[in-house]
């Protein structure tokens, strides 16, 4: 059993308000945001493109998962019978329109995604 990683997704950083993620992903970084989707006002969230595939996604609001980074992978059941295996706890999250995801704790506790693409179904 291997969990066989493709590729960095985005990484998902909070900030206090979405003009602060305008202003510096926008304006200072000139990064584009991503139209696809769209968040509600009460929970507003920027995608931005980086320009290779990645991108940045900036919520500026309190819920969702938190801090993390998300990478795709070629399988996403190996990594839970992997996961199972080694005894990694896990949570499974499957938004509307979009691929299962899962998320674990790496050794540091930080917050890692994994998903398998495409991410939209």
């Amino acid at each position: 059993m291997s969990i066989k990683v493709i590729g960095l997704h985005h990484a998902n950083v909070h900030l206090q308000t979405p003009e602060q993620t305008r202003d510096f992903y926008g304006r200072v970084l000139g990064m584009d945001a991503d139209d696809k989707p769209e968040f509600p006002a009460d929970r507003p969230n920027f995608w931005w493109q980086t320009g290779n595939g990645c991108q940045i996604h900036t919520p500026s609001h309190g819920g969702g998962a938190g801090s993390h980074f998300a990478l795709m992978v070629e399988d996403i059941e190996e990594v839970k019978r992997v996961f199972d295996a080694e005894g990694i706890k896990y949570r499974e999250g499957k938004a509307a329109g979009r691929a299962l995801q899962v998320f674990a704790p790496a050794p540091a506790g930080n917050q890692v995604e994994f998903f398998q693409p495409p991410v939209w179904e």
